[in-house]
């Protein structure tokens, strides 16, 4: 992808081949490199004076959210770019895109916040999208996806690469999870789904 964002979201031509390939097979991919170090290191600096809520997804899992604030309006505006979308579509075959909506959120270590098994299917999603805004690998906050009527895992991912985006395909027919933080280290990440509609610009008019 190239365009207006280049100085700001990277995204590795040479390397969009076999991504493309990865997510046709198993239906979720990662992206290296999509936010640059520089931009994670700003994103950081400002999340340190933005305040981190509990959040429990009616009993699918827990996490804290960081409440809307200038930062999340930030990462919105970088992703709901039209050259963006149009990646987003050539990497994973989705239809039209209309806007991206998301959060950021961190799951801490010792095993309370976890994801369990779910579709997301729900609000026009496309595609889910997770970008890994922290600059130490995590471990444990595994990504998994699966077949919903068998069962069967297609992928386990750990997207731990500094500004990595894990990209995954939203459908009844698969079902995804994220498994607890181990160690030490915390998972930050912003997080959110390529929607079909409404259209971006509507919901600015709404309010973001």
């Amino acid at each position: 992808m190239t365009g207006p964002l280049t100085s700001r979201l990277f995204w590795p031509v040479d390397e969009l081949s076999s991504v493309r390939d990865q997510f046709a097979r198993t239906n979720c991919a990662v992206v290296p490199g999509v936010l640059s170090p520089d931009l994670c290191l700003t994103i950081r600096q400002r999340l340190d004076q933005g305040t981190f809520l509990e959040r429990d997804h009616e009993g699918l899992g827990t996490e804290q959210c960081l409440e809307a604030d200038g930062t999340v309006s930030l990462l919105h505006f970088l992703v709901n770019d039209p050259v963006v979308y149009a990646g987003i579509q050539n990497l994973t075959g989705c239809g039209a895109i209309g806007c991206f909506t998301g959060r950021v959120y961190r799951m801490l270590p010792g095993g309370a916040h976890h994801v369990s098994w779910h579709n997301d299917a729900v609000d026009h999603r496309l595609i889910g999208m997770s970008i890994n805004l922290g600059d130490h690998p995590y471990e444990g906050g595994v990504f998994r996806l699966r077949s919903a009527m068998s069962g069967s895992v297609l992928d386990d991912v750990a997207n731990t690469g500094e500004g990595d985006a894990l990209l995954f395909r939203i459908d009844e027919s698969l079902e995804h999870q994220v498994t607890p933080i181990a160690g030490a280290v915390e998972k930050l990440a912003f997080v959110g789904w390529f929607r079909s509609e409404p259209a971006f610009l509507d919901i600015l008019r709404d309010g973001l």
